[in-house]
């Protein structure tokens, strides 16, 4: 079952190659450079440690910023070169740089945003209803094949 909710992500695509990442709900701000080579979480006790920082204020900013990183990373594991800079995390990357990527291959990019990058231990459910998913049409996935 989905829900009528959502995120609004706003980006400006810049030439200069700097990420500047601002929420509402979050002091601080989050940098980056684009052209960076990122690199995932290697160890689950790493991924702990840094989750169980996130819950101080003093990390606080760094931990939402994780995810656009983790974006980067993705994009980037899977030869695409990104020259410009955009905020929204992958669909923003994605459009800022023009690049054509499908829905099947995004869920490909948010399983190695979450699983290395982040190091969490999930799965795709989530990200395949709501890139696949159109509003009125029932989605079937068969999770056993």
């Amino acid at each position: 079952m989905t829900i009528n909710k959502g995120i609004l992500l706003g980006f400006v695509p810049s030439a200069d190659g700097e990420v500047y990442l601002r929420l509402e709900q979050f002091k601080g701000e989050v940098k980056f450079r684009v052209d960076e080579i990122r690199r995932p979480k290697n160890s689950r006790e790493a991924s702990r440690k840094n989750r169980l920082n996130c819950s101080s204020t003093a990390k606080e900013e760094w931990c939402w910023g994780n995810y656009a990183r983790g974006a980067q990373y993705a994009l980037q594991s899977r030869g695409n070169v990104l020259s410009r800079v955009g905020i929204a995390y992958l669909l923003a990357f994605e459009s800022a740089n023009n690049l054509s990527i499908s829905p099947t291959e995004n869920i490909e990019y948010d399983r190695l945003i979450e699983n290395e990058y982040l190091g969490l231990r999930n799965g795709i459910l989530d990200q395949s209803a709501i890139l696949l998913s159109s509003h009125g049409c029932l989605t079937y996935m068969n999770c056993k094949a």
